[in-house]
């Protein structure tokens, strides 16, 4: 670059710092698919990938940073390193110059606090070799964080957003309460971790963005808490504010017009903390009001059903072959259901009913023809039923179907607007695949130096443990086998015409992959044919790890299990009080946006179902595994089917992508792997199971048919040990969501802030309500919620 362009472009980077573009100056066709989610700094150095953004990085020119960060380019435009400095601001704005035009990145400063924790021994007790720190926050794997001997006592150091962590002390291999902190948590197991409060988690004084009105031209939104400062994006490109007397104004632009769809965002912060984030859609520059104008493209509307192909519906017996290997329980064997039977029940209005728009199945590439047995103890044998054990990467299960019937299966889900989405394995293969006996050295070693095998040391091996002795882990440190994986994921999408993947095993999978793969997805079908495509994880961890894979060039977004197991503890016992759930809830929208597309799970394969839990067959202290073998699991109480409607309202009335696990829309109870993969009940349901099915289709059509629970703020109005109320709001849309867990009814009643507008409400569960001066007062039944509108 010559020094007269040098020179204008730092003129033009002065103007852009203080007044962004005073007139429209967009592409017509943007180079960054989607809307670029906001990135949380590191507390030192942040490494962006520029194909996070731009999938050919040599499209960029140049970027401009905030002063309050540095900002450096790598020579091959593959990475931008940007330095962290001590500044009030809590957001930054990145702006990527790439082919005559701007995009730009909104930066979030990194929220972390520095903790200690101290262990000093009593005088009695002998100093010990080794302490170390068991936590969430390390996946419980004491050796990833070690004590600092210093002096008399024991240090560690910790970097951590505000929240609540639970952890224990181990003391040379000894795991023990933190005898210096009196603060303790239920760990669901029968016993209790000591619990770490970081920070200040009362966001009373924060600043809070409502949206107020708008017309053709025009947004207007309520900040109370008076914002120090407003970043405001139309699509990928920051935009003008006026922020005066509480009220935040943005002008549409003109450009909005020519879009079918497009969307508004808005952040803001003040000397406390940040804001919420208010989300737009528009459609044609007009502010969406009802949502028969969402796209079927729209992510945000997306009700999502896992269903396992096998244990669906058995549509063609002609195809069943079970392994009737005297060794495999019919637990652990092949039981019938195949892509036929899916197809059935979409041509039969089975999702449509219930109100579902995206179906995820379970791997259905070709798996063994013989049993296999487990590693660890009690070794017992099992078959591929559940598909995880690939042989092959691109082709189908006989068992489960054909490529026609995978086309015939797709082709009727989208003729109903239902989207399918494909669980695909890239953090393994099975013994018998091909690429692993011809090419071993593609795979991490089993054998550990220490002597071990490197069997399911899910945290201390993350990226390359094996989950059996016959799935040996990929090694993604070579490029060909990077390419050989994000081909053979493609492939499945351009060959049947799928609408994106469930991605296994998310935190075992090196982000090389997950780049890899987004890029390509965005190459190859994204940016050329103007789709969109929705890609939601597996990780069983920490929020930060969790949150470390949802972003603009890896996933859209995972499962929320921290929310999960949180909803489970308060809804599915007694005694758990509503705080906990109100204080997860902040703790995800801190990490993942209060417009997320994070999955709101009412269980998965992996877990004993919610409702052998809540109604009293299972407990959360024995072996859930075990009990699944040795009994029969039923459910006990009625009470659990109210606290199972109780999960399904409040995931289908948070942001998110709400998830129903097949068998939870009727209550089907079991315990761990296999017992919670039961074959699918359509018939002969109880009255319980009819009622549960009954309110689930009720509450996915009011979300569906709700702006304010797709799009709304929402607002925790209050929280006691035995209710839960919070608001969303979406302009003049409003909806308040209550749940009573006592066993006992009561009545609640509520003052609603003054910003929400509620004009002849009804209950759509029907308890008796009185609206008067603004107060709302619902009779409640035990165990019961509602929502108003």
């Amino acid at each position: 670059m010559n020094l007269r362009a040098r020179c204008v472009l730092l003129s033009i980077s002065i103007c852009l710092s203080a007044c962004y573009f005073s007139k429209e100056h967009y592409p017509a066709h943007d180079l960054i698919p989607g809307l670029v989610m906001p990135v949380t700094l590191n507390t030192d150095t942040t490494t962006l990938f520029i194909n996070d953004f731009l999938v050919n990085e040599q499209w960029m020119d140049s970027f401009h940073i905030s002063p309050s960060l540095k900002g450096t380019l790598s020579t091959d435009k593959k990475k931008l390193l940007i330095e962290a400095r001590k500044t009030d601001s809590r957001l930054n704005n990145l702006r990527l110059y790439a082919q005559g035009y701007y995009y730009d990145i909104l930066l979030k400063q990194s929220p972390k606090i520095e903790v200690q924790i101290h262990y000093k021994p009593s005088t009695v007790e002998k100093m010990p070799h080794s302490v170390e720190l068991a936590s969430e926050l390390n996946g419980w794997t004491p050796a990833n964080t070690p004590f600092t001997k210093q002096n008399d006592e024991w240090v560690c150091t910790l970097y951590l957003n505000p929240g609540h962590y639970q952890y224990q002390i181990v003391i040379d291999g000894k795991w023990v309460l933190d005898p210096a902190n009196t603060q303790r948590a239920d760990n669901n197991v029968g016993g209790f971790n000591s619990l770490l409060n970081v920070g200040n988690d009362d966001r009373t004084n924060f600043p809070q963005l409502i949206t107020d009105t708008f017309n053709s031209h025009e947004i207007t939104l309520t900040a109370l808490n008076q914002p120090d400062s407003v970043f405001a994006y139309w699509q990928n490109f920051r935009i003008n504010t006026n922020l005066q007397g509480g009220k935040i104004r943005l002008n549409i632009p003109e450009t909005a017009k020519q879009m079918k769809e497009s969307w508004l965002r808005v952040f803001s912060y003040n000397k406390l903390g940040e804001s919420n984030d208010v989300l737009v859609p528009l459609s044609m520059g007009n502010v969406v009001e009802s949502t028969d104008k969402l796209t079927q493209n729209d992510k945000y509307k997306t009700i999502l059903y896992f269903l396992m192909v096998d244990r669906f519906k058995d549509g063609d017996p002609g195809i069943n072959k079970s392994l009737n290997d005297k060794r495999v329980s019919s637990k652990a064997d092949y039981q019938g259901g195949d892509l036929a039977g899916i197809t059935q029940k979409i041509k039969d209005g089975y999702f449509t009913r219930l109100g579902i728009n995206c179906i995820w199945i379970s791997p259905i590439t070709q798996n063994p023809w013989t049993a296999y047995q487990e590693y660890p103890q009690p070794r017992r044998w099992f078959s591929g039923y559940h598909g995880y054990w690939p042989i092959t990467f691109t082709t189908i299960d006989k068992r489960f179907g054909n490529d026609a019937a995978l086309d015939t299966l797709v082709a009727n889900a989208h003729k109903r607007n239902i989207k399918v989405i494909l669980d695909f394995v890239s953090n393994h293969v099975h013994q018998e695949n091909p690429l692993y006996k011809n090419h071993p050295e593609y795979f991490t070693p089993v054998d550990l130096p220490d002597g071990r095998k490197n069997i399911r040391l899910w945290d201390e091996y993350r990226l390359t443990t094996w989950f059996d002795t016959f799935m040996p882990d990929i090694d993604y440190s070579k490029p060909e086998v990077v390419k050989l994986m994000v081909d053979s994921s493609v492939y499945w999408i351009k060959r049947f015409n799928l609408d994106g993947f469930r991605h296994d095993a998310t935190k075992h999978v090196p982000e090389v992959f997950w780049r890899a793969l987004t890029k390509k997805l965005k190459e190859d079908i994204i940016i050329p044919q103007h789709r969109d495509l929705l890609q939601i994880g597996e990780t069983f961890g920490s929020r930060e790890l969790i949150a470390s894979y949802v972003s603009s060039g890896m996933q859209d977004a995972q499962f929320d299990f921290n929310l999960y197991f949180d909803a489970r503890s308060v809804l599915a016992q007694d005694n758990t009080s509503f705080i906990l759930l109100k204080n997860s809830m902040i703790s995800s929208f801190n990490y993942y946006g209060w417009h997320s597309l994070m999955g709101n799970i009412t269980g998965n394969h992996d877990i004993t179902r919610f409702i052998s839990l809540a109604g009293g067959a299972m407990t959360f202290q024995e072996n859930d595994k075990e009990a699944g073998w040795s009994r029969e699991i039923k459910v006990e109480s009625p009470v659990g089917y109210y606290r199972l409607m109780q999960l399904q309202a409040f995931n289908m009335t948070i942001p998110g992508i709400p998830v129903i696990y097949y068998g939870d829309e009727i209550g089907e109870p079991g315990a761990n792997d296999p017992d919670n993969r039961r074959m699918m009940r359509f018939d002969m349901l109880s009255q319980e199971e009819m009622n549960v099915k009954s309110v689930v289709e009720r509450i996915t059509n009011l979300r569906d048919h709700s702006m304010a629970l797709l799009y709304g703020d929402i607002d925790i109005l209050a929280c006691t040990d035995t209710y839960l109320i919070y608001a969303r709001k979406y302009f003049n849309n409003s909806v308040i969501v209550l749940f009573n867990k006592s066993r006992q009814g009561d009545k609640i009643s509520i003052t609603l802030p003054d910003y929400i507008k509620l004009k002849n409400p009804k209950a759509l569960m029907g308890h008796n309500l009185d609206f008067t001066n603004n107060t709302l007062t619902l009779e409640m039944s035990a165990v019961s919620f509602d929502i108003i509108q």
